[in-house]
């Protein structure tokens, strides 16, 4: 019975524990041979494709952000999934992403398990292959 107990307190703990990616910040993060209008210009697309509302920016001159949320539950449930970039050159653009679930009541809750980076990363890859003619970064 104690062995059943802490194998489970085990597997709880590793649940809730942040995942971590095999990239230069450890999370959901891409470096594509791009510039950043491009890499905008993609991660608009993927937001569209899949069923997102893309918030405006707004009045700036450079856009390094976007956000794009999903409404589930009758509105109960919103998922944010924010993309940020770093133009590292006028050819080369790292793009970041974070997701947070906003729930009626119980507020916001950022996405930050294995499970969830892996999902972003995925996500990151398909927005990169929608760039034409360019690739990831080394």
């Amino acid at each position: 019975m104690t062995r059943l107990v802490l194998v489970l307190t085990l597997l709880i703990a590793g649940c809730a524990a942040p995942g971590h990616l095999n990239t230069p910040s450890g999370r959901p993060e891409l470096t594509v041979h791009a510039p950043m209008d491009l890499a905008q210009k993609a991660c608009l697309h993927w937001f569209l494709a899949n069923g997102f509302m893309v918030q405006n920016p707004g009045n700036t001159k450079e856009i390094i952000e976007l956000s794009g949320n999903q409404f589930f539950h009758g509105g109960a449930t919103n998922v944010w999934i924010t993309y940020s970039f770093y133009p590292v050159n006028s050819t080369t653009t790292t793009i970041y992403a974070a997701k947070t679930i906003w729930y009626r009541f119980g507020g916001d809750t950022p996405q930050t398990s294995q499970e969830d980076y892996k999902e972003l990363q995925n996500d990151l890859q398909a927005i990169a292959a929608d760039i034409p003619n360019e690739g990831t970064a080394p």
